[in-house]
């Protein structure tokens, strides 16, 4: 049961930092999230995929989540892509659907025009 009890204590859930991957320094750490660099890679590979050069991004500034890093790692690697961010919009408070104040009509209003492609332009 120790055992059981050490190898679980090396799963930390949501850990970004990349300085635990080094498997030398951590042997016994698993992530159970990948890292801000892959999550960031992926997006760019993706929207690189489906040919979108401009896009809109928007996140989480709520100061206990670990969206803020994220975040920052994903423009990044879209400026890395030459992906364009034509509009960046931000809430600060937690959003359960349903049960509080939706902060996507707000950002949907204010980077609507930016965020339209030029060929559904009128």
């Amino acid at each position: 049961m120790e055992r059981v009890h050490c190898l679980l204590e090396g799963v930390l859930v949501f850990c970004a930092y990349p300085e635990v991957s080094d498997a030398k320094l951590f042997p016994t750490f698993a992530r159970t999230r990948p890292s801000n660099t892959q999550i960031s890679r992926s997006v760019s590979s993706l929207l690189l995929s489906f040919g979108w050069m401009k896009v809109s991004f928007l996140y989480s500034t709520y100061p206990d989540s670990s969206f803020k890093e994220v975040s920052r790692t994903i423009v990044s690697a879209l400026d890395d892509a030459g992906i364009q961010i034509k509009y960046l919009g931000t809430w600060s408070y937690i959003y359960h659907h349903g049960y509080g104040e939706n902060p996507f009509n707000k950002l949907v209003e204010q980077s609507y025009q930016e965020s339209r492609s030029e060929y559904f332009q009128p």
